[in-house]
């Protein structure tokens, strides 16, 4: 009861509630031993931007597992808290606890904002041994948003190239990156390639090439490629 209650009071945002509910759990030990209650106190505290009360909450449990730990480093990742992130990733290996797809996911985009390609590149070592790309696409794209984020941009082609299966998102991470780097008839290049492998752009697909078309060297195959785009947006709506 206690758990769902905790769950309805981070999807409103109901911290009083939340509190008193955290006072009466505490009154009555509910906590000792309960993952499954500790985890959805920690994860009210810490998606409503009460970090400080999330980790008081997670030195206090007595059982910890990847949930758990996951939560937290979710939290600091949307708060900015990039530092606590990396410590509670680091962390929770020293205790023995495997990071699965959310976790990876969680530290792959603090890479890809911070541009900290070599705690990135760890992670990738760990998904390759994990085989996690082999079953989970979010992870490859994850990936190559990452690389291309931290300029490593011939890691994310490779990484790209190795994916069995593509989707919007990929060609869009892909695409970005190089027009972020300036490699605008790259981007194009690959808008191509997604309409060859018959792909469906998206809002994002769109604007990257946009802007590729924009900062483009050639200005006649820009402005050609530009209109096409313009073609293609008015079609889709």
């Amino acid at each position: 009861t206690f758990a769902f209650t905790l769950q309805a009071c981070t999807i409103i945002g109901a911290i009083a509630q939340g509190e008193e509910i955290h006072r009466v759990i505490k009154i009555k030990e509910f906590l000792k031993g309960d993952i499954f209650l500790g985890n959805a106190l920690l994860s009210m505290y810490a998606k409503c931007c009460l970090l400080p009360k999330a980790c008081m909450v997670f030195e206090e449990l007595s059982a910890r597992d990847v949930v758990t730990w996951t939560i937290l480093i979710a939290g600091y990742t949307k708060h900015g808290y990039v530092d606590e992130a990396f410590t509670c990733y680091d962390r929770m290996q020293i205790e023995s606890v495997s990071p699965d797809v959310v976790t990876l996911l969680c530290c792959l985009k603090v890479c890809a904002i911070t541009g900290t390609l070599d705690k990135g590149q760890q992670i990738h070592s760990q998904i390759i041994q994990n085989e996690y790309l082999e079953s989970d696409l979010r992870i490859g794209n994850a990936l190559v948003d990452m690389y291309a984020k931290c300029s490593a941009l011939v890691k994310a082609q490779a990484v790209f190239d190795e994916l069995k299966i593509r989707d919007t998102v990929s060609w869009n991470a892909l695409i970005m990156g190089y027009v972020i780097h300036g490699y605008s008839e790259r981007a194009l290049n690959c808008y191509e390639q997604m309409q060859y492998e018959a792909i469906p752009p998206d809002s994002v697909t769109f604007l990257c090439s946009l802007n590729a078309c924009s900062s483009g060297t050639s200005n006649v195959r820009a402005m050609q490629k530009g209109q096409e785009l313009h073609a293609e947006i008015v079609k889709t709506g």
